[in-house]
């Protein structure tokens, strides 16, 4: 009798390359997230720098995951601070036009974001469907048949997780530079000691 035993991947078995933001990468359900905050890019753009390093932007979708990917980018996000806000923090929100929103009611620890924080903003893979509008699909090709949009609606045809709405949803001008997330599929995980337990 075989019993699969879940376990975290190890961040050691992630792809790394040379230029990624450290403390960038996360584990979740046996793939690999990079998240690439640094070096925005277009939808397509975005799309080909992750599949010429094996991966793909995220191209799926269920409650566990977007907890997940929603936890990773408020973690990467989130702004702590003693007594006053800093000079960066201030300038950040200053420069997009976006106000300080205190999300922590902790008088010690606050913790803040900026309500329109155009760094907060992370491609997605899913794309409208040209021969229905009203329907989307991830870039695999198929359907997405759970989703998690902020608003319903909208002209656009890319999709985003929108940081200044919770990381729910929203659609976006593909041809818009963004921050991105790379998902890398692993395909050795069976050589896992103590992934698989006989008896």
């Amino acid at each position: 009798m075989y019993v699969l035993m879940l376990q975290a991947l190890p961040i050691e078995r992630c792809p790394q390359f040379r230029d990624q933001p450290p403390g960038s990468t996360a584990t979740y359900n046996g793939k690999c997230y990079i998240f690439y905050n640094r070096q925005p890019l277009t939808f397509k753009d975005a799309l080909s720098f992750c599949k010429s390093r094996g991966g793909t932007l995220v191209d799926e979708s269920n409650p566990a995951l977007q907890g997940f990917i929603s936890w990773e980018l408020w973690r990467r996000h989130r702004y702590t601070h003693d007594s006053a806000l800093d000079y960066t923090m201030l300038t950040a929100c200053f420069m997009f036009s976006s106000n300080i929103h205190q999300v922590s009611p902790f008088k010690l620890s606050r913790v803040y974001v900026c309500r329109s924080d155009t760094t907060s903003q992370y491609w997605m893979g899913a794309v409208r469907d040209p021969q229905d509008r009203n329907n989307w699909k991830w870039i695999n090709g198929e359907d997405v048949s759970v989703s998690f949009w902020n608003l319903p609606g909208g002209n656009e045809n890319c999709a985003r997780f929108d940081g200044s709405k919770g990381w729910l949803w929203s659609d976006t001008n593909c041809n818009t530079n963004l921050n991105f997330i790379c998902q890398h599929r692993t395909s050795c995980l069976t050589s896992v000691k103590g992934l698989f337990y006989s008896g």
